[in-house]
């Protein structure tokens, strides 16, 4: 549907069961301009028809279900190629990137075993951190980015230091690949946890707490039952939240290892998990025989409500820094907006033509990126799911995205074996 682009229009799009004449009702796509009265009716390509207003009360009246209300300029959002610092470099794909809590400084992980800091201003390399020995995951800067953590495929976690790249600690002991390793927000902890996102056999089956000073293990969390795929702390240090193969996540106090509570109700794996910023809540995400994500009191461990409207696995999920919006991530190759509060829907994202890998908020709870294996990346307004811009140069899929703490510039990193840095101010 294409909008005057010159001021706002008004425009509702709902999808619902429709009385288009007096004894029948079929599905049928609405598309209505209430102040100017007219209607596309769900043609392909859209054509503008008037609508009288007895007409229109008809229509709005029996909708059963509406999508969203948004604000639209024009049918077709600009598209950014030119605007990216390209970082070159890796020989493999590139699988993660992170800022430095400063902005001045991004890390990236690379299939080649390897990771690469980087020079936010010129994307210059500034050190290149060797020593695993398999496919680096993920890596993270520590709250006061001094130090870097990776996690590897070679089954071992590492910590670097920053400014001069010197390796400080091997974390070893689990079993299996070590996909995931973060910080806890104080900077006293790291989590890690062995297990892919591709099978369930490494025979783990735990998450594992590090002194991030010393780099000495100080607990393992066993409770899961198969492999466990992420885990993440609270804001305020004190709760870790697993995610695992065997359905369920698990709410830990971080200080003791001690189990909380079982999160159970999913039908599949559970992929994803992230706390609320004020902590009182954890979002879970599913795979393919679920379709849902959960959103869960965290003191309570109690099922708030389910979010449900996916047609695939949905593989990623976040809180909005504000606290006010939930992204869900999924093959299905949409993202979807809910609130934070309540879990109600909002806006479902469309555009992308394969499946999502990830989404992330704006620092300033503004806007949603979502990266997909379609090449691109897409910004959209987090109040009602609008698009802002499609980001095309990427010659592979893109694996993930993450934004300066400024919230002026946007990392990807593809399969291509380049992370991209994209000027969005």
């Amino acid at each position: 549907m294409r909008a005057d682009n010159q001021k706002d229009v008004s425009v509702v799009v709902v999808t619902g069961v429709v009385k288009m004449e007096s004894n029948t009702q079929r599905w049928t796509p609405i598309y209505i301009n209430p102040r100017e009265k007219w209607t596309t009716r769900g043609e392909n390509p859209p054509t503008k028809q008037p609508i009288q207003q007895d007409e229109l009360d008809k229509i709005i009246h029996p909708i059963t279900q509406v999508e969203q209300i948004v604000k639209v300029k024009s049918v077709t959002p600009p598209t950014a190629s030119s605007n990216a610092l390209t970082l070159q470099g890796h020989q493999g794909g590139v699988n993660h990137a992170a800022f430095s809590p400063d902005g001045q400084q991004i890390v990236t992980t690379s299939d080649d075993s390897t990771a690469r800091l980087w020079n936010t201003n010129n994307g210059q390399t500034l050190i290149e951190f060797k020593g695993h020995t398999g496919a680096v995951y993920r890596a993270t800067f520590s709250p006061n980015g001094q130090r870097i953590v990776t996690a590897s495929k070679d089954g071992t976690a590492r910590l670097w230091n920053t400014n001069t790249g010197k390796s400080l600690n091997v974390l070893r002991g689990h079993r299996g690949e070590v996909f995931h390793a973060t910080f806890s927000p104080n900077g006293q902890l790291i989590v890690t946890t062995a297990g892919t996102l591709a099978s369930a056999g490494s025979n783990d089956k735990t998450a594992r707490l590090w002194d991030a000073n010393s780099g000495r293990l100080l607990t393992e969390l066993s409770g899961h039952n198969k492999d466990v795929l992420y885990a993440t702390f609270s804001p305020n240090s004190r709760l870790v939240v697993t995610t695992s193969w065997d359905t369920t996540a698990r709410l830990w106090d971080a200080n003791t290892g001690q189990e909380l509570f079982t999160l159970a109700g999913h039908k599949d794996a559970v992929h994803h998990a992230a706390f609320s910023p004020s902590g009182r809540y954890v979002v879970t995400a599913a795979a393919d025989n679920d379709k849902t994500a959960r959103l869960w009191e965290v003191n309570s461990g109690r099922l708030i409500r389910e979010l449900a409207g996916h047609q695939d696995r949905v593989w990623r999920v976040a809180f909005s820094p504000d606290g006010q919006r939930i992204v869900t991530a999924s093959t299905d190759q949409t993202a979807r907006l809910w609130d934070g509060n309540s879990g109600q829907h909002i806006a479902v994202l469309r555009g992308h033509t394969a499946r999502l890998n990830h989404a992330a908020f704006s620092p300033d709870s503004q806007k949603v990126a979502t990266v997909s294996s379609d090449k691109t990346a897409r910004l959209w307004y987090s109040h009602n799911g609008q698009l802002i811009t499609v980001l095309k140069g990427h010659r592979a899929g893109i694996a993930q995205a993450a934004f300066s703490p400024d919230g002026k510039k946007l990392i990807t990193v593809s399969g291509d074996g380049t992370a991209r840095l994209w000027d969005i101010n």
